[in-house]
């Protein structure tokens, strides 16, 4: 017994080499409770070989020696426990930041509550004693009580193994964060259920109970193997459900890197992988799935005839297809656009006209959010066709008005220039797939000659990309001597060639050409 308590205690707390503590502690608490209890081990011990050789000592003085035992082993737990109690709140609450008031308070009074319920122990011992019921061995009684008490040590002990085997976060978004907080609270999850089977199970062992005794024979006995049937049916079904979070959220910590384009994106940019857009919804449909099939697994382990109920969910089903066509038209066309891939979250879509980002994908709409903010609700029944304008990559055409005497080799020159500096630019090296450079003259119009230049980029990062090729390509004309092209209104007047243009008349003429001029312009634009 020494042996196996120094081992464990020694596992646990580590009393001389913190790094590998497996709880939160100081090394004196950790200290004193490894001496303590591994001498508690050697008095249990010699206790329990000296109740094998009892049988030649007087029944009196036997009882008595078994009553100082018992009092000492008690009392010596009350006087540990009341000696660590500030060790013993640290470890109940765990290397976590951010501490719940429940659990906060529920580590300040447990060690009080543990010295209580050792007391009780005792007491409950010598009254069952004193009546002369012996079907429980004290020992036996005491390692339950030690068992129980020691829950939410064990607990603790959990989250420390807990925190070991959590994945370090692949990307820094709130997703990807959220997903490894969440794969830790699974973690602990299951942990807790499986600490708690052990511990009710090993209780159950020291008082004499077992799985076998919950067989089936009079009402009380079917109440209780009923019982005992339906809490293990609900069990498994939990640690499925956590089991199939765990794996959503790891695929969520993994993909998620790729959704991190930096700050300067702005609508149209790329979106999440297929997979964890998608992933969501398989979620959903699994925890569906998992909680109805619980649910009558464990209904039918109370003796309840779940057939009728299969049979009536059908009808309802049958009823629900038939006066729900439209439902049942917008959940098939959206599986079929998720297997065609035809959208992710994050990506900027066109639908019909209706222009926004994909915020979230459900079973039977997509939630776009327009660039001016509002949200927009679209059925997947009602896309007669859809644009993305986030898939691989995208093709940005800009236009330039210069005037009719401009030198277009120049120009193309300082194009292919501004297209190089940014190519070796860092901010946008790594988002610019193809250069910046001029494709000629587009188009002649009355103001000048229309230039059109042109650059491949990821989406989302063409607009910076645009922002700085406009200051480049202003400041570089302005460098050049060129400038761009502006309308204007030319007015030939008899006389003008003697610059005889000063009388009042001619002023009047000329106001009048200006205004027919800009109404003609107008006319055109409208």
């Amino acid at each position: 017994m020494p042996l196996v308590a120094r081992v464990v205690f020694r596992f646990i707390l580590a009393p001389h080499r913190p790094d590998l503590r497996t709880v939160t502690t100081d090394d004196w608490t950790a200290q004193f409770i490894y001496r303590n209890f591994v001498a508690f081990g050697i008095v249990t011990g010699v206790a329990f070989f000296l109740n094998t050789q009892l049988g030649a000592i007087p029944s009196d003085d036997k009882d008595s020696l078994r009553f100082s035992i018992g009092l000492l082993l008690h009392a010596w737990i009350v006087y540990i426990t009341w000696r660590a109690r500030g060790g013993l709140t640290s470890m109940l609450l765990g290397e976590d930041t951010a501490q719940t008031s429940g659990l906060e308070r529920m580590a300040s009074w447990w060690p009080k509550v543990s010295m209580i319920l050792v007391s009780l122990n005792w007491l409950t011992q010598q009254l069952l004693l004193a009546n002369g019921v012996t079907t429980i061995p004290p020992a036996k009684a005491l390692a339950g009580l030690v068992l129980v008490a020691a829950a939410p040590f064990l607990d603790t002990m959990l989250r420390g193994f807990v925190k070991h085997l959590v994945p370090k976060p692949k990307g820094t978004t709130a997703v990807a964060l959220n997903a490894v907080e969440q794969i830790k609270f699974s973690y602990i999850r299951v942990g807790r259920v499986v600490l708690a089977a052990f511990i009710i199970l090993a209780v159950g062992k020291l008082w004499g109970l077992s799985m076998g005794d919950f067989r089936e024979g009079s009402l009380g006995q079917n109440v209780a193997a009923n019982g005992v049937q339906f809490l293990l049916v609900i069990a498994a079904g939990y640690i499925v459900w956590e089991f199939v979070n765990l794996w959503v959220n790891n695929k969520l910590a993994e993909e998620q890197p790729a959704d991190e384009q930096g700050e300067d994106v702005e609508a149209g940019g790329a979106g999440k992988s297929r997979l964890a857009s998608v992933l969501p919804l398989i979620h959903m449909a699994l925890q569906v799935t998992i909680v109805t099939i619980t649910v009558l697994l464990a209904i039918s382990q109370l003796g309840i005839n779940i057939a009728p109920l299969l049979a009536g969910a059908g009808v309802l089903g049958l009823a629900i297809g038939f006066g729900a066509q439209t439902l049942v038209k917008d959940v098939v066309a959206g599986v079929f656009f998720l297997l065609d891939d035809a959208f992710r979250v994050g990506e900027f879509v066109d639908v019909g006209g209706t222009l926004g980002s994909i915020e979230q994908i459900s079973i039977r709409s997509l939630r776009l959010r327009d660039a001016t903010g509002p949200v927009h609700i679209v059925p997947y029944g009602e896309i007669a066709k859809l644009t993305n304008h986030s898939r691989d990559w995208v093709i940005m055409k800009l236009k330039f008005t210069v005037p009719f005497d401009t030198n277009l080799e120049k120009v193309r020159k300082i194009f292919k220039r501004i297209g190089q500096e940014l190519m070796e630019n860092p901010a946008h090296a790594e988002n610019m797939l193809a250069p910046f450079k001029s494709q000629g003259v587009a188009d002649v119009n009355d103001v000048g000659i229309v230039l059109r230049g042109k650059f491949t980029a990821k989406p989302g990062t063409q607009f910076t990309i645009r922002k700085d090729i406009y200051n480049k390509v202003q400041k570089a004309f302005d460098d050049n001597g060129i400038e761009f092209a502006r309308k204007e209104v030319r007015v030939n007047m008899p006389g003008s060639e003697n610059g005889n243009l000063s009388n009042e008349v001619n002023k009047q003429a000329i106001s009048a050409a200006v205004a027919e001029a800009a109404e003609i312009s107008d006319g055109k634009h409208k």
